[in-house]
């Protein structure tokens, strides 16, 4: 196999996974930074 090519899929997988983990971990902190936002600005709208 190509190095470069599985180099580049390596790195599309694990961003991939990055973005996944973080999307989980944004959920259940997610209550708790619109609450922050809602404190901090109380006219903005979130949305999400």
């Amino acid at each position: 196999m190509n190095t470069i090519l599985f180099l580049s899929i390596v790195s599309i997988v694990s961003s991939f996974a990055i973005a996944y983990l973080s999307l989980r971990f944004a959920r259940s902190e997610e209550a708790e930074i619109v609450n922050e936002i809602q404190m901090k600005y109380p006219n903005s709208i979130y949305y999400g």
